[in-house]
């Protein structure tokens, strides 16, 4: 009885509450009208909600919007995949959910949307976040998007790291900035095309992150690191995204394949002892 109490619990600390918590790694997956959606270099910082993938080609306003789903490049079992149920949100002010593999939308207003796509894999009772893609709807199609020089320059007194951060910002000739905000990274924001900030936390590295936007409603992200002993690393902005595969968890399955093996032989002993 021991024995077999000690599989079960097994069994329930390795079974996850939904399989696709536990994969994100793997190849663009997410298609906007026919091109795959890529990772952006910007980490979430807690204050501003900053999107895990992109689209960088524009998109006119009012005009079908298909958002799709390529099953064939999921890392997790196909047959888990098909079984699975999927909705989006075409913007985070939204409140209702369209249900589907491939859908359509269309965006009557110009800006930059955050979409988010949610899944519920065959076991799970309830949707889980999956992703949140960037969409970029503009006036005209070769619409030029906001762009930022984004600059940090450290200074000391009495050991406290004060940094001045700037962002010089470009639009397209038919609008202006709209807004500059910034997330500091550790807790606290400021608006502005410069700013002053104190860090006096000993932390090895902050993380902060500038959003510039145009008139348009139109937004570009970048975050810089500022470590503790006074160096200021450039991490890039959301349009340098990449098509490299996305970073894979450190927790939880790193494939669902695999996940599902040791569930296999976690089962098959339990089935074993009980028969003893």
């Amino acid at each position: 009885m021991i024995r077999i109490s000690l599989c079960a619990l097994i069994l329930l600390l390795t079974v996850p509450a939904n399989i696709f918590a536990h994969v994100q790694s793997g190849p663009p997956y997410l298609v906007v009208n026919s091109e795959y959606a890529d990772t952006t270099p910007i980490i979430s910082s807690g204050q501003i909600v900053v999107p895990q993938d992109i689209t960088t080609t524009n998109i006119l306003v009012g005009t079908e919007v298909i958002f799709r789903v390529d099953l064939s490049r999921l890392t997790v079992p196909p047959t888990v995949a098909q079984a699975s149920k999927w909705r989006w949100k075409f913007d985070l002010t939204d409140s209702n959910f369209t249900e589907g593999l491939s859908v359509t939308h269309r965006y009557e207003k110009t800006g930059s949307y955050l979409v988010t796509l949610q899944v519920k894999d065959p076991t799970s009772p309830d949707f889980i976040d999956y992703d949140l893609v960037q969409v970029n709807i503009v006036p005209k199609l070769d619409y030029q998007l906001p762009t930022a020089s984004v600059t940090a320059t450290i200074s000391r007194d009495s050991g406290v790291q004060g940094v001045a951060f700037s962002a010089q910002v470009s639009t397209d000739p038919g609008t202006s900035v709209g807004s500059i905000n910034w997330d500091f990274g550790d807790g606290s924001r400021g608006e502005g095309a410069s700013v002053l900030h104190t860090y006096d936390k000993n932390i090895s590295s902050f993380y902060p992150l500038v959003r510039v936007a145009d008139r348009n409603g139109v937004f570009n992200d970048y975050m810089l690191e500022i470590t503790s002993d006074d160096r200021v690393n450039n991490l890039g902005s959301s349009y340098q995204a990449t098509s490299s595969a996305k970073p894979t968890p450190t927790s939880g399955w790193p494939l669902a394949a695999g996940g599902l093996g040791v569930l296999a032989v976690i089962v098959i002993a339990a089935l074993k002892l009980r028969r003893r």
